[in-house]
Order: C-alpha cells, then structure tokens, then sequence
C-alpha cells in the first residue's frame, strides 16, 4: 500500500515512511496497531482518523458542531459592561426625577431607548407582532416622563426593571384595546373613495362647538381656582404633591409630617372640599337670570319684539 506524500498530508518523508510500513504490515482485517504514532495532519486531525485500510483520509478533518451552540450569536455586553450600563440609566433617571429638566429626560432617551426597544420586541415575539414597537417605545417613555416620583434608585438596576415594568404594562393595555376592537369583514363597495371633507354648515357647526367647550373649559378653571383659594394650606400642599407631582403617599406623609394613612384621608377629603365648593358655584352660575336676547325686549317687553319682527 502505497501513501503519498503531499504538503496536504502534512507528514515528513521519515515519519511517512515509517507510517507506511507500520500499515503494510498490519494484517487486512485488522485495525492498524495502537503502536503506530499518530500522524497528524495540517488541519489537526489524527491517524485515527484514517479509512479502515490504513489510507489517510484526504482533506480537513471534519469537526461536529458543538452541542447547543448558537449559530446567530451575536455579541453581548460582558457582565461588567451590563452592570455599568444599569448604573449609568438608573443615575439619568434619578437625575431627571429629582430635576424635572426635559434636558435630562432627552439624556436618558437616547441613553436608553435602544435597549428599551430590543425588551419590547422581545416581547412582541410571543404572539403580538401585530402592534407596533415604536408606538409602544414612546407609550413607555411617555409614562417615564410623566410619572418620575415612582422611580426608587435602590440599586444600579432600578432603572432597567422599573422601565421594562412600564413597558410590560403598556404591552398588556395595548393587546387588551386590540381585543376589544371588533374585526369587520369589508364589503365589495368598501374601497371606493369618498370625499370626507366637511361642507360649510358642518364647518359652521364645528367652530360653534369648539367655541362652546373654549367657553366651558375656562368657566371649569375658574371654579376650580375658585375652591382652590379656599382650601387650607395643608390640603393645597398635600393635593399638589400627590396630583401634580404624582408622588406616592409615603413621601407626601414625610413632608408633610404625617402617617401615609392620614396622608390617604387628606387628599380624600380635600378632593371632596373641592368638588363641593365646584358644584355650589357652577349651580349659583346656572340660577343666575339669562340676559335677554334684545335689548327692547327688556326695556319694552312685547311691544318691542313685535316692532322688530315687523
């Protein structure tokens, strides 16, 4: 039997020829002996790993996939890297609810945004890829940005769970509105194109509205301005620490020097006080007389609306 000797075998001429007579002498029905050396080959493999003649196998030695291996690894952050990312978020964070400096919560957007991202679409593999990532990227952060009294920095990765909770939540609200919504078949005439915009008197009735609720929004600020001034100072406090800067009623207790249960009782009551003294100005509003619609009616009764019908 005759073995070649090429650069691809990787063997030198001794070490080949001293190989070869090992596997003529071997008899034909028998593996070769375990005495031969091993010859290894450019590419690593071994004598083992020759045809049951003897012969080496020609070309790289074929290795099996290791067991588990991932095949779209893609690179992550080590450990250490992780650790210093949640650091750094939840310093923005903490940074921006003791601020309130849209400076700082852009600095914590774009410091944040991708990872939150990537969480969400995790999340939209297990059966939601019909809603849009985006949309709920900027429902989570408007929350983040609305909501930064509930921020607790209790440790580096405060941050990251406090905001992939908001994110879950806001998942689960949005599947929840899209089972809501009914699904309706279109009929054949559905796709014709329709001409929505609105004619003159639709228009006109239009601005009448907008000018109504204009109208009816100022007279609800003044009202509660109104019940607002005469509200004690405690309760004015603690209503603005727990509704204008949404802080929970353990600190409002603490700055206000009182137990979270009272805190509950305070805000209650305060609410009450407010919709009362609301309620007794809009009806004081609404049993005032109606000014007349003519001037002469009012002066000359009847007789005058005649006159200017005629």
């Amino acid at each position: 039997m005759a073995i070649a000797v090429t650069p691809a075998n990787g063997l030198s001429l001794p070490r080949a020829v001293r190989f070869a007579s090992l596997v003529a002498e071997a008899p034909a029905s028998t593996s070769p002996s375990r005495s031969a050396p091993a010859a290894p080959s450019q590419d690593g493999a071994s004598a083992a790993d020759s045809t049951p003649g003897g012969a080496a196998r020609p070309g790289p030695a074929r290795t099996a996939p290791r067991r588990g291996a991932r095949r779209d690894a893609r690179p992550r952050r080590t450990s250490a890297a992780a650790r210093q990312g949640d650091a750094e978020a939840t310093r923005l964070m903490a940074a921006y609810r003791d601020s309130r400096d849209p400076a700082d919560f852009d600095a914590l957007y774009r410091a944040t945004q991708d990872d939150v991202l990537a969480w969400i679409l995790s999340l939209l593999r297990g059966g939601s890829a019909h809603l849009d990532a985006r949309e709920l990227l900027q429902e989570t952060f408007i929350n983040v940005f609305r909501y930064p009294g509930s921020f607790r920095d209790e440790s580096d990765s405060s941050y990251r769970v406090w905001v992939r909770t908001i994110a879950g939540n806001v998942l689960r609200r949005a599947r929840s509105n899209a089972a809501q919504r009914p699904e309706r078949e279109l009929s054949e005439g559905s796709f014709e194109l329709q001409d929505e915009a609105s004619g003159p008197a639709e228009q006109s009735q239009l601005a009448e509205s907008a000018e109504h609720l204009r109208l009816t929004w100022q007279l609800f600020l003044g009202l509660y301005l109104s019940a607002w001034e005469q509200l004690a100072e405690r309760d004015r406090r603690a209503l603005w620490l727990a509704e204008a800067e949404a802080l929970p009623y353990a600190e409002v207790g603490a700055r206000l020097g009182v137990r979270p249960a009272n805190v509950k009782m305070i805000v209650f009551r305060a609410r009450r006080r407010l919709a009362a003294r609301m309620t007794a100005s809009l009806e004081a509003v609404v049993s005032l007389p109606q000014p007349a619609r003519f001037e002469g009616e009012a002066r000359a009764g009847a007789p005058a609306r005649d006159a200017l019908a005629a």
